[in-house]
């Protein structure tokens, strides 16, 4: 036999229903509210690190960043520091006389030939030259070449006069220093003795009369103004 509800018992379980339904779907959009909060912050670094401005902040900061450690890596001496192409001389030394010049590099190593006169000398004279050397100690700030240098100059060369024509070979060891006034051009200041290892004197006019003052060893000091090419 069923036993019968009493109509008070039903309206409360009607009230608890409804509030029931009430509060599970409000409690259900609240808790997707937070989730959504806590993944937002990651959802949006991710946003902002693909977004264009911040691809382009990047893409500007590279290069600028590269060229200051470019920098920096230049005067410690590595990076963009080379060994120039050819150093082009303008100068004045015993015995290569006001000359010009041209050397290249190998490492330390340098050769290179020129050749020179005497501008307003009354008789006519020239010197033809080569030379080589090996640069050592300190370290130069525009380039990997070391400023301090020693080296051999090996020179021929003629004066010719109204009586007679000198011909001479001589040999010049030297020591010497660049000194910079720019990434590019300086001055050479050398010092060392010059030998007169070969000599030929040809009179014009013959006589019995023959009297030189030969100085066969010499100090000698040169200057000269130098370029160097390449970048």
């Amino acid at each position: 036999m069923f036993m019968r509800s009493h109509p008070g018992n039903l309206l409360s379980k009607s009230i608890l229903l409804a509030l029931i339904h009430m509060i599970m779907p409000s409690a259900y959009a609240k808790a997707n509210i937070c989730c959504t909060k806590l993944m937002a912050p990651s959802d949006s670094a991710m946003t902002s690190a693909g977004s264009p401005s911040v691809r382009k902040s990047n893409e500007r900061e590279i290069p600028a960043r590269a060229a200051k450690e470019k920098e920096s890596e230049r005067f410690s001496g590595q990076g963009t520091l080379k060994h120039p192409d050819l150093k082009l001389s303008l100068g004045f030394g015993f015995p290569e006389l006001v000359y010009a010049g041209v050397q290249g590099y190998r490492n330390t190593f340098q050769v290179g030939a020129g050749a020179g006169t005497l501008p307003g000398y009354n008789h006519s004279i020239f010197s033809a030259f080569v030379q080589g050397g090996y640069h050592f100690g300190g370290k130069a700030r525009y380039n990997l070449i070391p400023p301090w240098y020693t080296k051999a100059l090996l020179c021929y060369g003629y004066e010719k006069g109204s009586t007679a024509t000198w011909y001479s070979v001589f040999v010049s060891p030297r020591i010497g220093r660049n000194i910079y006034f720019g990434n590019k051009a300086g001055l050479d200041i050398e010092i060392g003795i010059s030998a007169e290892i070969w000599e030929k004197k040809v009179e014009r006019f013959p006589s019995n009369w023959n009297f030189d003052f030969d100085f066969p060893v010499v100090p000698t000091i040169s200057f000269g103004f130098f370029y160097l090419t390449g970048k």
